[in-house]
């Protein structure tokens, strides 16, 4: 998954499934409106920011989510780190 600094998303998906090759390339659009981050593509996937940290070699951003669409994200989400920490995700980008 590739985020640039323009607001552009791409992804290059691979994944084996029950024996089954899976391979997706998708682009559009990312935004960030308060604490949530929106990525448009066919559909809109949204997560909410829970933290980030920047290192010398690496940047790591924690978010909770997807939800698509017009999902609403539970309040507690936002004030309760323990909601929702199944869907808890750490991305990691080489700086």
């Amino acid at each position: 998954m590739t985020i640039t600094k323009q607001g552009e998303y791409y992804s290059d998906f691979f994944a084996i499934h029950n024996g089954r090759k899976i391979k997706e390339k998708t682009s559009g659009t990312v935004t960030i409106t308060g604490r949530v981050l929106a990525i448009k593509r066919n559909n809109t996937q949204k997560y909410v920011v829970r933290g980030w940290l920047e290192l010398p070699d690496i940047t790591i951003m924690e978010v909770c989510g997807p939800w698509y669409d017009d999902d609403v994200i539970p309040p507690e989400i936002f004030t309760n780190p323990d909601q929702g920490a199944n869907l808890d995700k750490k991305w990691v980008r080489k700086n």
